[in-house]
């Protein structure tokens, strides 16, 4: 009787130790980690506009570099995003640039 009283408590005692991590798990991001992605989200779309109006400037063909560069930045600020549990999308706009336009990629956070 009592090898089964304790199986039972120890049986209790394990799902209540793994709803709890769970629920620990699905926290979210904090407000500190949102509060540096939005501000990571605002520094890198002030790039990518430099960079844009840069390209736009210049005489020479500069259209694989502004992409490849945007992206960049993009991609850096997404992973903090995915390693925070946030998500971050990039939102395509088109800019004249050396004669043809071209898809850019501000970033937005999604609320989460």
């Amino acid at each position: 009787m009592k090898k089964k009283l304790i199986a039972l408590a120890l049986c209790v005692m394990l799902l209540m130790t793994a709803g709890l991590s769970t629920a620990l798990a699905d926290r979210g991001p904090s407000q500190s980690e949102m509060a540096a992605l939005y501000s990571m989200v605002n520094a890198a779309n002030y790039q990518i506009a430099l960079m844009v109006r840069t390209a736009q400037a210049t005489p020479w063909d500069d259209v694989a570099w502004v992409q490849y560069s945007t992206n960049c930045v993009a991609r850096n600020v997404q992973a903090y995003a995915r390693s925070i549990g946030a998500t971050v999308v990039c939102e395509y706009e088109y800019y004249y640039i050396d004669g043809q336009y071209v898809a850019i990629d501000p970033l937005r956070v999604i609320n989460v």
